[in-house]
């Protein structure tokens, strides 16, 4: 029953936390939020042990730490913004060589995001200044196909849009915690097209 009642949690956070990521960007029109139910998990794949720390890392640096975005902000002044709306967020992204990059941080979650498709959500700029340095640190890269995706990341894919998801309670001596991770990939004619990290901590109880 535990298990059960965890499962439909995740998949609940993932829709909500999904929701709140983008609505909490800047420069979304009301047109815009028609977009934010069209982010799907896909196949399911459930991973029993927390994904390895350096899928967390984008050249090197976490995607949580505050000083490599206080970085991102100071060198990438047109490709970054902030909110503080419920909450605060901060969010990089640039367009370089056909590749969009998003690195997000905030009380919401932090999340990194590479993709091939424009972003309907969110305002990206196309940057001239050498990002090559930002890679992800799953060793994944846009036009992996499906087995050297799956070979890097340890988990069998074949669906064209999968979600692995990691979740745990953690217990405190006050409350109860949610510790969420997910790895999305999507595929196009059996090439990697975008995939995105992403991990949260909330309140369970």
């Amino acid at each position: 029953m535990f298990k059960r009642k965890l499962i439909i949690q995740a998949k609940i956070n993932f829709i909500i936390i999904t929701a709140l990521f983008f609505v909490m960007m800047p420069n979304l029109s009301k047109a815009d939020h028609d977009c934010i139910g069209e982010i799907d998990e896909g196949y399911r794949i459930v991973a029993k042990k927390q994904f390895p720390s350096k899928w967390f890392l984008i050249g090197g640096n976490s995607i949580s730490d505050k000083t490599f975005h206080s970085e991102l902000r100071n060198k990438f002044k047109q490709n970054y913004s902030e909110s503080f709306d419920e909450g605060y967020t901060g969010f990089f992204c640039a367009l370089k060589n056909g590749v969009y990059l998003s690195i997000s941080n905030g009380d919401f979650g932090a999340w990194a995001d590479f993709s091939t498709l424009p972003a309907k959500c969110r305002k990206c700029n196309k940057t001239s200044s050498d990002i090559g340095y930002l890679v992800s640190g799953t060793g994944l890269a846009i036009g992996m196909s499906k087995n050297e995706t799956s070979h890097i990341i340890g988990y069998k894919i074949e669906a064209d849009v999968t979600s692995v998801i990691f979740e745990e309670i953690e217990n405190t001596q006050k409350h109860k915690i949610q510790h969420s991770q997910t790895l999305r990939l999507a595929f196009q004619k059996n090439k990697l097209i975008e995939f995105s990290i992403f991990e949260n901590r909330e309140r369970y109880n």
